[in-house]
């Protein structure tokens, strides 16, 4: 095992002993462990089976929140000027600098 696996290892271990407690951590029945293992390349193919076979029911809410998301963002983002510039009477040569003012404050 590389030197720093390890150093993350004391590090999640020492987190959990000061939320815990404890001085000692329970040994790991072996039965409840976990292998991971890497892989070259994850295709689409794993991907879809994920989405629609695995987690069909947070496919949906995924693939209409994220374009509506989008949607918005650009709605707003892109009409921000406007509003500036015909309700609020600031300049054109000012809204750049308002706009970077209200999107860094936020």
């Amino acid at each position: 095992m590389p030197r720093e696996i390890r150093v993350r290892i004391l590090i999640v271990e020492d987190e959990v002993r000061r939320h815990t407690a404890s001085e000692e951590l329970p040994p790991v029945d072996e039965r409840e462990t976990i292998t991971i293992e890497q892989r070259e390349s994850i295709g689409f193919s794993l991907i879809f089976r994920a989405m629609f076979a695995i987690y069909p029911k947070r496919t949906l809410p995924g693939l209409v929140l994220t374009p509506t998301e989008a949607f918005l963002y650009n709605a707003v983002l892109f009409s921000y000027g406007l509003v500036l510039t015909s309700y609020y009477g600031v300049s054109s040569g000012n809204v750049a600098v308002i706009a970077t003012i209200t999107s860094t404050a936020m």
